[in-house]
């Protein structure tokens, strides 16, 4: 249904249709999915759509003012369309645009022509060199469609990256429902083939991947055929594969309904739409990684090295034969679609005064404030404290996305409905592979508000986004580097000269004890400074106190996190050592870690468990005697800790300046003759009862600073301070950029169900 409103202003907005009279490719759907979107807000009185002669006019297209021309082609592109669009900003949503006109948008799908030359015309590659390298030196705005298409422009053109801003493909125009199309009579039976879609250029490796799967017995289904631009290649049919030839919309949603795999083997994309059209159905990929395929396949597919095609063969194959596996990628493929709306794209492109007044007045609900959370370190307490504070305020009108890097934790194997990210890129390791993708993530999630996470993140975020103007940067450091004891004091006086430096790009530090503010407030006096407390449960958890019994038998300890000099696992097998002169001890590590320590572990009889999922963790350290935690730094009270305290568990703690105000000293311990004395006392009553009721006292008081408190009104008041521009400001000319000032209709992305495997 399309909103209506009165418009006072004239027309200002205009939109090149060249691509209504053009055979259909991934480029036109772009267009049209746009342009359908904004058909159904406010905005589209304010549009002028403007057809060549021969454009087929679609009846989305009656929500606008349209003007045709008695013109086609180059002349009405070139000529006609600056002449109708002269006053105006103009949209050119599939590629080519006029060359004359500077008050315009224009999305570069790909740099194929530069890179693949030999697959089109020469005529046609020299036009684009033409046009492409002047109109993105004069174009108002230069859109494209992927993170590898903005690096791979830029080189090409010789132009900084930072001329382009993303628009990714959306997804959502395929009806998720596998059974929504008819269904296309093939001689393979749902779920038993492999499916291959797209023309027949060379570079798109179809017939190659087709016989070469034919050859190892796996059925095939092609869609697709030769454009006109592309040289002729003659299709070879197996006795295995299907060539099907183009297909309408809905043929091709059923077959990525019933398909058991989509393979998408081509040496060159600049998105891979079909990608996410079966992620939508759940269809996972076995796909050729190097390009954009590999940024947009996210988690819902496997790669292999292009033009290898053994091992493509070889993934295809596992798919197809072990179910487990294919339904695995098949819902993670679909959660990996959901990020890709085609809404959000027009409101990347339309992000103008005009199109937040319209759509505004369309739905007048304030926008969230928006916060991308950056972090290297995905995992161990770090980790889980990110999913926490975006779960703690995601009922507070703050919207959070996240760039990160996971470090092998298996957080993405914990992908579930819980999510309170509305969006997530995870990058490969190396602080390089984030600096990179840092631009990206903020000109994909447009946040208010980047909140660094961890010392080397905080580095590298700073220098970042400091090359241009950027977000209100928050920094967390979950405990300073130059506060590390398994580093010499040269690199502690390194990380603390470079906290200096950069504390000065900082708006505000979030820390996680009274500890590590002030050392905040030492880095940089005049700092906005706050202290939050890492719990996350509710306020009645503490009103259960369920005091334990010691449990008969052995002495149980139990701790959990990763395996690391941090958590000083010697220290732990020393306690072990000491309290089994008194008797029997058995010992969990729930976590995991690195192999030598965790053989140290295991050499000392302690059952180490690896990373265990969430409704796993609280039989893991029921039924103990004492929580043990022997860390030789932290930067605040460990979230495992206080879940121990929460669970009616003793907790025995090593001393840490972290701790000082948060815990009675002679709740910590210095070394582990002290620490055995502390556990022999807990394990008896009444100084267990006392403990654990003490305990209970303290998790009340300390919750008053939890996230949920805290976090939310720290954002909003460093954006008051910043003069920044708020949630439903809006300031911009047309077809300008602008701060985003309306509400997103986004989908989900990732949802987390893990937490504990982070600790």
């Amino acid at each position: 249904m399309t909103t209506r409103m009165a418009v006072a202003d004239p027309l200002r907005i205009c939109v090149n249709g060249k691509w209504l009279a053009q055979s259909p490719s991934g480029t036109q759907r772009y267009a049209t999915e746009v342009m359908r979107v904004v058909s159904t807000t406010a905005i589209a009185q304010r549009v002028t759509l403007v057809l060549p002669k021969d454009a087929v006019q679609p009846p989305w297209a009656a929500n606008f003012r349209i003007v045709r021309s008695h013109f086609r082609g180059q002349v009405f592109e070139q000529l006609a369309l600056p002449w109708h669009a002269r006053g105006k900003h103009l949209y050119s949503l599939a590629g080519p645009a006029p060359l004359v006109k500077r008050n315009q948008t224009l999305v570069m799908h790909d740099a194929m022509p530069f890179r693949y030359p030999k697959t089109f015309r020469p005529a046609f590659v020299l036009w684009y060199r033409l046009m492409y390298g002047l109109l993105s030196r004069t174009a108002k705005r230069v859109m494209t469609v992927s993170s590898f298409s903005q690096a791979e422009l830029a080189r090409v053109l010789r132009v900084s990256e930072r001329r382009f801003q993303l628009a990714p493909c959306g997804a959502d125009h395929v009806d998720a429902d596998p059974h929504a199309g008819p269904r296309t009579a093939l001689p393979f039976a749902p779920g038993s083939y492999a499916l291959i879609v797209g023309n027949l250029a060379p570079h798109k490796n179809v017939i190659t991947t087709a016989e070469a799967l034919s050859r190892a017995g796996v059925a095939v289904v092609v869609v697709g055929g030769a454009q006109h631009v592309f040289r002729d290649v003659a299709p070879d049919r197996g006795g295995t594969v299907c060539f099907l030839g183009r297909i309408d919309d809905q043929q091709l949603q059923r077959l990525y309904g019933e398909a058991g795999v989509l393979v998408a083997p081509s040496s060159y994309e600049g998105f891979g739409l079909p990608i996410v059209e079966a992620g939508r159905l759940g269809c996972p990929t076995v796909y050729a990684s190097g390009s954009a395929m590999t940024e947009v396949a996210g988690d819902g597919g496997l790669g292999f090295p292009p033009g290898d095609w053994g091992r493509c063969v070889e993934l295809v194959e596992q798919v197809l034969s072990d179910r487990d596996l294919r339904e695995n990628l098949g819902a993670r493929a679909r959660q990996n679609a959901a990020r890709f709306s085609w809404a959000r794209t027009a409101e990347t492109l339309f992000a103008s005064r005009s199109y937040a007044t319209a759509t505004s007045r369309a739905d007048t609900r304030p926008r969230p404030l928006r916060v991308l959370h950056i972090t290297e370190t995905f995992s161990a307490g770090t980790g889980s404290a990110i999913v926490g504070y975006a779960r703690a305020i995601q009922d507070q009108g703050v919207e959070s996305s996240l760039l990160a890097q996971d470090r092998g934790s298996g957080l993405l194997e914990e992908l579930g409905e819980a999510s309170p990210f509305v969006g997530a890129r995870l990058v490969a390791p190396g602080l390089v592979n984030l600096w990179r993708a840092i631009g990206p993530a903020v000109e994909e999630f447009r946040p208010d508000i980047v909140h660094l996470h961890s010392s080397l993140a905080g580095g590298v975020g700073r220098l970042r986004l400091m090359l241009k103007r950027s977000p209100i940067i928050v920094y967390s450091p979950h405990c300073f580097a130059f506060e590390r004891r398994d580093i010499s004091k040269p690199k502690r006086w390194a990380y603390r000269g470079a906290e200096l430096i950069l504390a000065r790009r900082t708006a505000g530090f979030v820390c996680v004890s009274p500890h590590e503010a002030a050392l905040a407030r030492q880095l940089r006096p005049k700092a906005e400074v706050t202290h939050l407390l890492n719990a996350f449960g509710s306020d009645s958890h503490a009103t259960t106190r369920a005091v334990t019994e010691s449990p008969r038998g052995p002495l149980r300890i139990v701790t959990v996190g990763r395996v690391a000099p941090q958590k000083d696992p010697e220290m732990f097998v020393e306690v072990l050592s000491k309290l089994r002169c008194s008797g029997e001890v058995e010992a969990t590590w729930v976590g995991d870690g690195a192999g030598r320590a965790r053989d140290q572990l295991e050499r000392a009889g302690v059952a180490v468990t690896g990373w265990l999922p969430v409704h796993d963790v609280p039989a893991a350290i029921s039924g103990h005697t004492v929580y043990l935690h022997t860390a030789g730094w932290e930067a605040a009270l460990p979230i495992a800790a206080i879940d121990a305290m929460d669970a009616g568990l003793p907790v025995v703690i090593r001393r840490n300046a972290a701790y000082q105000a948060m815990l009675p000293d002679d709740w910590q311990f210095d070394d582990a003759a002290t620490a055995v004395e502390m556990i022999l006392a807990l394990a008896r009553q009444p100084a267990r009862g006392q403990r654990i009721d003490d305990q209970f006292d303290l998790i009340v008081e300390l919750r008053k600073d939890r996230p949920e408190h805290v976090l939310a009104q720290e954002y909003r008041r460093l954006l008051r301070k910043s003069n920044a521009i708020l949630p439903g400001d809006v300031s911009c000319a047309d077809g300008g950029q602008a701060p985003v000032s309306h509400d997103s209709p986004v989908t989900k992305e990732s949802r987390w169900r893990h937490r504990y495997s982070a600790l």
